[in-house]
C-alpha cells in the first residue's frame, strides 16, 4: 500500500552518524543532550485522528532512496458541548476542519531530509466569529558536508501551545495529555493559545582516531519565539519569553584499544539568552572511566566541574560533580544502569532499567536533571515530529516514557526529579501500553515546586486487516507551582477517548470516535468537563 511507505519518518543517510553508543543520552552528571538520531523506521498501521500522525506498528521498515512528495486533504466533522472548556454558560457547537497538507522525504546517500506541513481551517456553526486559520511545520535535514568529516544537522518547528498550564491550558499543551494525542487540534477556544516557532542548526565534525579514540565537536543554535499578540495574553503576565540559544560541546571517545577501561570526555557550554535581559548559562566539563569486569558487567565513574549562572534565590556554587555506579546486561534483551552523585543541586541519583521478552517491554527511569522549559519545548517539539504521538517514539519504534509535558511558562532554571514507567504488551491483533509517571520540579528563583503524578492506558485491536480500534485513558494530577500563570493549587484532569478507524481504499481513511474530558480543581475557573463526538475522512494523493 502506497501510503504506508509515504508517511514514514525518513531514515539517516548511510554514514550521517556517529556509532549508536556515542549519541546515547548518558546517565549521571552530563547533562542531557538532545538527539533526533533516527535508529530504524516503523511502517504506520493507521492514522490519528487529532494529530495527523501515524500510528506505527512494531516491525521495522525502510525507506526507499530519492525523493517522494505526497499532497493529503483531511474534511472532518466535530460536536463538542463545550468549546470553551468552561464550568458555567457552555456553548456547544459543530466544527468543521479543513486540513490540506504535504510531506516531502529526500534520502540520498549523503542526504536525510522531512518536511511535513498542514493548514487548519476550523469553521465553527454557530459561533462563526471564532472561526480561524493555524499553521503546523516540521522540517529536519541531515547532511554530510564533507565525507566521513563534516555533518550539519538542522530542524525547524512550528506549533500552537498554551501559556497557562492549569485548567484548559494543562490540556492543550505537550503536558499529561500527550499520551492521548489529541492535545493541541486547537479546536478548543482557550483564549492564550500562541503560535510557537523553533528552530535549530547543528553543524559537527566527526574525526576517528584509529582506535584510540573517536572525537566529535559540535556547535549548536536554536531560537524559540512565540506569537503572543493576544489581547488578554499581552495584558497579563504570563508569556513566553523569546530566547536563542549557543551550545558548545565536544567529546573524545576511546577506541577499541581500551576494551577493558573505556573512557570518555566530554565539555559542553550551553548560553541562553532572552529577550528580557536574562541569561542562562551551563558549563561543563566531565570525564568518565568504566571497568569492564565481564561482558555483562561494569562499573563507571564520573569526575569533572561545572560552573553555572541563572537567576537563582540561593547563591549558586561552582563544583566539583562526580558519580560512581554501574551497568548490568546480563542479556541482549535486559539492561540495568544506576548511578549515584553529586551536583550543584545536592545528591543525583538515576537509574534505567529496560526488559523485553517475546510479548511485553518494560521500562523504568529515573533521574534528576537542571532545566529550562525551552529546553524542553524544543526536545519534545522535535522527538514528537511538531506533533503529539502515542508513547511510541515515531523513529525508534519503542516505547516512550511519559513524563508532566512541559512545564508552567517561565524562564526559571528548575531541577526537575523524574520517575517513569510502562509496560508495552503485544500480540497479533493487540497492543496494550500501561505506563506511570511521578515528577517534582523545584523551581531556582521563587523557590516554589510542582508535583505531578499521571497514569495511561492505551488498548489498539486490529479487528481486521483494515480496521483497528482504538482505547485511551488517562489521568494526571498537578499540585503548585510559580506564579503567576498558575492559578490552582491542585488540579486533576481525566480524559478518555474511543475510536474506530477504517481504510475505505488505498489512500482513503476513515474515523469516527468519542472524547470526554473533566477537570476538577481547587480554583473554580479551571473546572471543565466536555463531550466531543468526531468524524473525519483522509486521503493522500
Amino acid at each position: 500500500m502506497i501510503l504506508l511507505v509515504l508517511n514514514c519518518p525518513v531514515a539517516s543517510a548511510a554514514g550521517l552518524q556517529p556509532e549508536s553508543e556515542a549519541t546515547q543520552d548518558t546517565v549521571g552528571s552530563q547533562r542531557r543532550v538532545r538527539d533526533a538520531t533516527p535508529k530504524r523506521i516503523t511502517a504506520p498501521v493507521a492514522f490519528d485522528e487529532f494529530s495527523d500522525q501515524p500510528v506505527y506498528e512494531d516491525a521495522a521498515y525502510t525507506i526507499r532512496p530519492g525523493w517522494t512528495i505526497v499532497p493529503e486533504f483531511r474534511l472532518g466533522e466535530t460536536y463538542t458541548d463545550n468549546i470553551d472548556l468552561t464550568s458555567s454558560e457552555t456553548r456547544d457547537d459543530f466544527v468543521t476542519v479543513l486540513k490540506p497538507g504535504v510531506q516531502l522525504l529526500g534520502n540520498t546517500r549523503r542526504l536525510a531530509f522531512e518536511l511535513n506541513y498542514n493548514l487548519q481551517h476550523l469553521l465553527y456553526a454557530s459561533n462563526p466569529e471564532l472561526d480561524d486559520t493555524f499553521h503546523r511545520l516540521f522540517s529536519s535535514l541531515n547532511t554530510e558536508l564533507v565525507e566521513q568529516l563534516i555533518f550539519l544537522d538542522a530542524n525547524t518547528t512550528l506549533t500552537q501551545q498554551n501559556i497557562i498550564t492549569t485548567g484548559s491550558g494543562a490540556f492543550s499543551n505537550f503536558g499529561p495529555a500527550a499520551a492521548l494525542n489529541d492535545a493541541d487540534d486547537n479546536i478548543n477556544v482557550t483564549g492564550d493559545r500562541v503560535d510557537v516557532t523553533t528552530y535549530s542548526v547543528s553543524p559537527y565534525l566527526l574525526r576517528r582516531f584509529g582506535n584510540f579514540a573517536d572525537a566529535e565537536v559540535r556547535f549548536t543554535y536554536d531560537d524559540v519565539s512565540s506569537s503572543d499578540t493576544n489581547t488578554d495574553i499581552a495584558q497579563s503576565n504570563a508569556s513566553i519569553d523569546d530566547s536563542r540559544s549557543l551550545n558548545y560541546r565536544a567529546d573524545v571517545r576511546s577506541g577499541s584499544r581500551y576494551l577493558r577501561f573505556p573512557w570518555t570526555l566530554t565539555y559542553e557550554n550551553e548560553q541562553i539568552d532572552y529577550d528580557t535581559g536574562e541569561t542562562t548559562e551551563f558549563e561543563q566539563i566531565v570525564g568518565r572511566l568504566e571497568y569492564v569486569y565481564r561482558p555483562s558487567v561494569r562499573f563507571l565513574g564520573d569526575l569533572g566541574y561545572e560552573k553555572n549562572s541563572f537567576a537563582s534565590s540561593e547563591p549558586i556554587d561552582n563544583t566539583i560533580i562526580w558519580n560512581i555506579g554501574g551497568r548490568w546486561t546480563p542479556s541482549a534483551r535486559t539492561t540495568l544502569e544506576a548511578t549515584y552523585g553529586k551536583r550543584f543541586f545536592g545528591n543525583q541519583y538515576a537509574v534505567n532499567l529496560s526488559h523485553q521478552t517475546k510479548r511485553t517491554t518494560w521500562l523504568l527511569r529515573y533521574d534528576e536533571e537542571a532545566e529550562t522549559v525551552r529546553d524542553r519545548q524544543i526536545e519534545r517539539a522535535v522527538r514528537s515530529r511538531g506533533i503529539n504521538i502515542s508513547p511510541v517514539d515515531p523513529i525508534t519504534g519503542d516505547p516512550v516514557l511519559p513524563d508532566g509535558g512541559i512545564p508552567t511558562q517561565t524562564n526559571e532554571v528548575f531541577v526537575s526529579k523524574r520517575l517513569s514507567s510502562g509496560v508495552v504488551f503485544q500480540t497479533e491483533r493487540n497492543q496494550i501500553i500501561l505506563s506511570v509517571f511521578d515528577e517534582s520540579r523545584d523551581f531556582q528563583l521563587s523557590g516554589e515546586n510542582q508535583s505531578l503524578f499521571g497514569a495511561a492506558a492505551i488498548w489498539t485491536r486490529r479487528i481486521t486487516p483494515l480496521t483497528n480500534l482504538d482505547a485511551r485513558f488517562g489521568w494526571t494530577t498537578t499540585d503548585g507551582g510559580p506564579e503567576p500563570t498558575t492559578t490552582a493549587e491542585s488540579e486533576d484532569l481525566i480524559n478518555l477517548r474511543v475510536q474506530l478507524q477504517h481504510w475505505l481504499g488505498r489512500s482513503l481513511l476513515a474515523t469516527i470516535g468519542y472524547r470526554r474530558v473533566e477537570s476538577s480543581s481547587d480554583a473554580v475557573e479551571n473546572e471543565f468537563t466536555e463531550n466531543r463526538i468526531f468524524a473525519n475522512l483522509r486521503m493522500t494523493f
